[in-house]
């Protein structure tokens, strides 16, 4: 389920008609993090794997500044550089909304970064959740070529392929022509912006009773830390076939 989901939501090399990346490929940079935010099983307060345990470890002899989003105190909470979130069980989803409501409302987000390392500017089909449109092309990589999955993107002209352009759109609502059919789509960006756009950090407060300043508060330190900065995935909150829901 690891690689699946991680594969839909940050994209990565295909296998087997199956997007990656692998669990190993995608975690938090403990080591070198200003700032960092630890919620369901986590690598400080839970029994983890011992490659995080040392980075984590690393991170805290080097002044890594945590928040424990946990119900119970753990016991980093009672270290120094160390806060304490005590959610309500069972409402990670309300905290983490409310926090995504916050970073793009205050624009805490990395527009570079968002511009150059993702695929923010994809145009996607707001009827069908599916890219509006793609196709494959071969690119040279570290002295091979290879094939990439190239998609259509808004400009200031109108449309094309992401390979085509650098100024392409990473928010806004279109209207797109595919194969004589109108196409109402939008960014992906734009769509994760609306997702949430409901969810306000008072909402997320009422429903994870947490105070609605420190809900703030996370999201401030972790653009105040940016790029050094990371919110934990978890590890195995759930045992399921279906768990998807990282």
């Amino acid at each position: 389920s690891l690689p699946l989901g991680f594969g839909a939501v940050m994209g990565g090399t295909k296998i087997d008609s199956i997007s990656g990346p692998g669990t190993s490929a995608v975690s938090a940079d403990h080591e070198f993090a200003k700032y960092g935010v630890s919620l369901q099983r986590n690598v400080g307060g839970g029994i983890v794997c011992h490659p995080w345990a040392k980075t984590f470890g690393h991170g805290k002899k080097n002044g890594l500044e945590v928040v424990c989003v946990d119900p119970r105190k753990p016991s980093e909470a009672g270290e120094s550089l160390t806060d304490w979130a005590p959610i309500k069980p069972g409402t990670d989803a309300a905290f983490l909304l409310g926090l995504m409501h916050e970073i793009f409302a205050k624009k805490y987000y990395d527009e570079k970064h968002i511009r150059n390392k993702t695929n923010a500017d994809m145009l996607i089909n707001v009827k069908t959740g599916l890219p509006v449109l793609t196709r494959t092309i071969k690119k040279m990589k570290k002295g091979k070529e290879v094939s990439i999955e190239d998609y259509y993107v808004a400009v200031p002209a109108g449309f094309s392929f992401s390979s085509e352009t650098k100024e392409a759109k990473i928010f806004g609502e279109f209207d797109v022509e595919v194969d004589g059919v109108i196409v109402k789509c939008k960014t992906a960006l734009q769509l994760m912006v609306d997702s949430c756009k409901d969810f306000t950090p008072e909402w997320a407060a009422k429903e994870t009773k947490l105070d609605v300043k420190q809900i703030r508060k996370i999201a401030k330190k972790l653009d105040e830390a940016k790029p050094a900065c990371y919110i934990e995935r978890g590890y195995r909150s759930e045992r399921y076939a279906n768990s998807l829901r990282e």
